[in-house]
C-alpha cells in the first residue's frame, strides 16, 4: 500500500536489475497488503490480506474509509499472466473447512500443496484487541500422481496381500481388480543356472507371465477398497447383482454382492491415489495369481541382518505347510539388463536348501537392484515346497541407508511431476499439529 491499497504486478529482472509492470489479464482479485504470495509450478497463489470494503455500486472507493481481512485464494498463470479463478474455493467468515479470514500469516510450498500459518484476523482499531491465528492450514493444488505399479507381498490359496508406493499428496488409495485369463501355469518355474527362466504359460509362485494373443475374458474393472494405507490383503471384491430390480433402476446404486479370490486363478490390479482435488490417474496394471490347494502356503516372520558374511536371512515356516516342507528357495531381486522390458525384475535363486535360514554373502548383493520406489530396498523372495512343489513366494523389502547423493535426489523425488490438470479444483485442508 501507498496511502491506499495497490492492485499492480511487478517484476524484476534480477540479472538486468530491471523493474517491469505487467499487464495481466482476466478477474483482477481486489487490491490488498499484508497478503502472502507463493508459487507452485507455473501458477502463483495469492491468500488473505487487508482488502478495502466495497461501496454500495460494488466498486472499490477512490479514499478508502473501511477496510477488512480476505480469505480468497487467487491464482496467476506465469505462462499467460492471466488471473484464473478457483471455482471450488469458497470465501467464508467461519467455516471449519477453510481458514478464517486474516493478514499478516505466512505461507510456504510443500510438494504441491500451500501450508499456511497463523496471522491476524479481522481488524479492530484497538490494537490490544487485536487476536492472533494459532492454526495451521494446507491447500490442495493438483490432483495426486499415479503410484508405481502393485507388487505382490504375499500368495495365498484365497488372498493376496499387495503393496505399493507411498503419494505424498495422497488422502486415500483406490484399489480395484479385473479376472484375468491365463494358460494354466505350471506350479513352479523352470530354473537355469540361478536365473529364473518363464517358459511359455509359467511364471514365478504369485507372479502370472501376460497371456499371448488372448482377449480380455472380463473387461471391466471392479472396486476392491479405499484404503488409507498403502498395504492390503484382497480377499474378494463386489459385483453388482444381475437382478431386474437393479436393471429397473437404472442410476441408483445397484445391489453388490462379494465375490471371493479362488485358488489357481490369475487377477489383475491397479491402484490411484485420491485427495480433495480428485482422484489422479491408475497406476500400472500388475497381475498375479492365488495358489493350488495342496500347496505350502508363503514363509512368515522373516527377518533380515547385516552380517560380515553380506545378509542374514530367517523366516518361520509356512502356517498351512499341506505336507512336510522339504526345501526353501531364496530369490534375489537382480539389477535391470539392457534391453529388459521397463517395470520388470529378474530374480536369482541364492539359496536352496531345508534349512529356515541362510547368508546372501556381499558378491551375491553386488548383483541386486536396489529399489527406489518408495525407501531404498533390496527385494528378497522366499518360497517354501513340499511333495507337491512350490507355493507363492513371499517378498520382503530389506531397507538400504540412502548415499549422502540419494538423499538430496530424494527430496527432489518426493514433488509429484504431474502437471495441474485444466480446471482442476483446489481445497483446503486444516493440517494435524501433534
Amino acid at each position: 500500500m501507498n496511502g491506499r491499497r495497490l492492485g499492480d504486478v511487478w517484476i524484476l529482472d534480477i540479472d538486468q536489475m530491471q523493474w517491469n509492470s505487467v499487464l495481466t489479464q482476466g478477474p483482477t482479485p481486489l487490491p490488498r497488503s499484508l497478503h502472502s504470495m507463493t508459487v507452485i509450478k507455473n501458477r502463483l497463489f495469492s491468500f488473505g490480506g487487508w482488502v478495502p470494503v466495497l461501496g454500495e455500486d460494488g466498486a472499490v472507493p477512490s479514499h478508502e474509509t473501511e477496510w477488512k481481512c480476505a480469505n480468497t485464494i487467487s491464482c496467476l498463470n506465469l505462462d499467460s499472466m492471466s488471473w484464473e479463478l478457483c471455482p471450488s474455493y469458497k470465501e467464508v467468515e467461519e467455516s471449519e473447512e477453510a481458514p478464517c479470514p486474516r493478514a499478516g500469516h505466512c505461507a510456504a510450498i510443500v510438494g504441491t500443496r500451500m501450508y499456511v500459518w497463523s496471522g491476524r484476523d479481522a481488524y479492530k482499531r484497538v490494537w490490544n484487541t487485536q487476536v492472533c491465528c494459532n492454526d495451521l492450514w494446507y491447500l490442495e493444488t493438483e490432483i495426486p500422481p499415479a503410484p508405481t505399479r502393485v507388487q505382490l507381498v504375499r500368495a495365498g490359496t484365497n488372498s493376496l496381500e499387495l503393496l505399493w508406493t507411498t503419494i505424498s499428496s495422497a488422502d486415500c488409495y483406490l484399489l480395484q481388480i479385473q479376472q484375468y485369463n491365463t494358460t494354466p501355469p505350471a506350479p513352479k518355474p523352470k530354473v537355469e543356472g540361478t536365473t529364473i527362466k518363464a517358459e511359455s504359460g509359467q511364471s514365478e509362485p504369485g507372479v502370472v507371465a501376460p497371456a499371448t494373443g488372448q482377449k480380455e475374458a472380463i473387461p471391466q474393472w471392479y472396486d476392491i477398497d479405499v484404503v488409507k494405507t498403502t498395504q492390503y490383503t484382497v480377499s474378494g471384491y463386489q459385483v453388482p447383482v444381475e437382478t431386474e430390480d437393479n436393471k429397473q433402476h437404472l442410476g441408483q446404486t445397484p445391489k453388490m454382492q462379494k465375490v471371493e479370490l479362488q485358488p489357481g486363478k490369475a487377477y489383475k490390479f491397479r491402484v490411484c491415489a485420491i485427495n480433495s482435488c480428485g482422484s489422479g490417474p491408475f497406476s500400472d496394471v500388475a497381475a498375479f495369481k492365488t495358489c493350488m490347494p495342496g500347496f505350502p502356503g508363503a514363509p512368515s516372520a522373516i527377518r533380515i541382518s547385516k552380517s560380515s558374511e553380506g545378509a542374514h536371512l530367517s523366516w518361520e515356516p509356512p502356517a498351512n505347510s499341506a505336507g512336510t516342507i522339504t526345501e526353501y528357495s531364496v530369490y534375489l531381486g537382480l539389477k535391470p539388463q539392457p534391453g529388459s522390458q521397463p517395470g520388470t525384475m529378474a530374480f536369482a535363486r541364492v539359496y536352496c536348501g531345508p534349512g529356515s535360514s541362510c547368508v546372501v554373502s556381499h558378491t551375491q548383493l553386488a548383483s541386486a537392484h536396489v529399489d527406489t520406489t518408495s525407501k531404498p530396498a533390496i527385494i528378497f523372495r522366499i518360497a517354501a515346497k513340499n511333495d507337491k512343489g512350490y507355493g507363492p513366494a513371499t517378498q520382503v523389502r530389506w531397507l538400504q541407508d540412502p548415499k549422502p547423493a540419494d538423499k538430496a535426489a530424494a527430496a527432489v523425488a518426493k514433488r509429484p511431476a504431474s502437471s495441474p490438470a485444466p480446471g482442476a479444483p483446489e481445497d483446503a485442508k486444516k493440517a494435524k499439529v501433534g
